[in-house]
């Protein structure tokens, strides 16, 4: 009697006994896991920021310019320039330098004349021969637009141009030329002007991008040759003063 009751109930004790030993090892079996997540994720985040500074270093690497590259670099950035500088072709040249800082603005005027203006051309004189055409154009801009007058002044070497009269140009914005012969004149010296003048009568108007070519066929303002080599000789300058600045940073820094 005692068996047949007591049996059963020692059968659930010891069921229930050996779960309880198995759930210690449950326990240490997912204190373990979550350890071993926290650990994974650690040496995955340490291994991500190993990467981090891996790729840093070697994008410092990359991005530090040697004494080598730097002389290669000035020497091929010095050759493209000189190749930039022969291979200058300026369609229709100007012969007169500086044209695009040669300006009449609407209140200039000189010599007590009422919008008189003059600007030298000697530069573009001196290229120039006797019996050569020429043609020269401007933009101007009238307030009325009666009359221009466009001729040289002053002393004229050996030849001259003459004189072109504009008449009822009105008060656009417009760019006018005009082509004529160079011809023997008396007058010898060394200076050559080109003045415009409204006969003085108070018509106010401004001048710009002057050129000066030879030829029949008036084409659009460009700058002369020599101003281009000028301005290319100054981006020069910059990049070797750029270059000096590099090689001394390198020169601190190491190769």
């Amino acid at each position: 009697m005692y068996d047949t009751n007591i049996k059963p109930l020692e059968t659930q004790v010891n069921e229930q006994k050996s779960q309880l030993d198995i759930l210690p090892a449950q326990i240490n079996s997912k204190v373990s896991q979550s350890t071993y997540d926290a650990g994974v994720n650690n040496i995955v985040s340490r291994l991500n920021s190993a990467d981090t500074q891996r790729q840093q270093l070697s994008n410092a690497i990359n991005d530090r310019v040697t004494i080598k590259e730097y002389t290669d670099n000035k020497t091929a950035t010095t050759n493209q320039i000189n190749t930039a500088v022969n291979n200058v072709q300026v369609g229709g040249r100007n012969l007169l330098e500086n044209s695009a800082n040669i300006k009449k603005g609407i209140n200039d005027t000189s010599n007590n004349y009422n919008q008189y203006w003059a600007t030298l051309i000697t530069s573009a004189h001196s290229k120039l021969q006797l019996g050569e055409t020429i043609t020269i154009s401007f933009d101007v801009q009238m307030e009325r637009g009666e009359i221009l007058r466009v001729y040289d002044t002053l002393t004229n070497f050996d030849f001259m141009f003459g004189e072109k009269v504009f008449k009822n140009i009105g008060n656009k914005h417009q760019r006018l030329s005009f082509t004529l012969p160079l011809v023997t004149t008396t007058k010898t010296g060394t200076l050559v002007n080109l003045s415009l003048y409204n006969n003085n009568n108070g018509d106010r108007f401004t001048i710009e991008n002057i050129k000066i070519e030879k030829g029949n066929k008036a084409t659009d303002w460009t700058p002369a040759p020599e101003d281009v080599k000028s301005d290319i000789d100054k981006a020069k300058a910059e990049t070797d003063k750029t270059f000096s600045v590099m090689q001394t940073q390198i020169n601190q820094n190491g190769t």
